[in-house]
């Protein structure tokens, strides 16, 4: 492992899983494919968007590129099951990585998405803010059908 900073963003990471899964949890059955309406997506394309995206920040994070971009985007899952099932997947992926990165891989100068260089500890440390995005996303989705609580596990980051 690389230092202290990489284990609490581990930390962070982790926060954000839970919070997310826990907000997901709290999505009524009958709201998760519901959409507020137009091109604003439900609670299961929210998740499946950052299930995806998960493995996308692994595989930049483990390579310092960007994995090939695929003709469409997968469907989103069908299910409560399977979209749990999908989360789990990105999240260890992305963990895993977080695990393995060294200091030396923290300075590798890797690719922003505008193209230019920048320490890949600089993308790393980003990691949820996107992650925050993704909770945005499901909060306003979850607003629009009437729920204003924060959907915040108990004990949240007590661990």
């Amino acid at each position: 492992m690389a230092s202290l900073a990489i284990s609490a963003l581990q930390k962070a990471v982790k926060m954000c899983h839970q919070r997310f899964v826990y907000t997901l949890v709290e999505t009524p059955d009958d709201r998760l494919a519901w959409s507020p309406g137009g091109d604003a997506p439900s609670p299961l394309q929210v998740a499946g968007k950052l299930a995806g995206f998960m493995q996308v920040l692994a595989y930049y994070t483990r390579t310092g590129e960007f994995p090939p971009r695929p003709s469409s985007p997968p469907p989103a899952p069908d299910s409560r099951e399977a979209v749990a099932a999908a989360l789990d997947a990105g999240y260890e992926a992305l963990q895993s990585t977080l695990s393995g990165l060294s200091d030396e891989d923290l300075v590798r100068r890797v690719p922003a998405p505008t193209g230019t260089l920048v320490d890949a500890g600089v993308m790393v440390a980003l990691i949820p803010t996107v992650l925050g995005y993704f909770q945005g996303q499901l909060n306003a989705v979850q607003m629009a059908y009437g729920d204003t609580r924060p959907n915040v596990p108990e004990n949240w980051g007590s661990d």
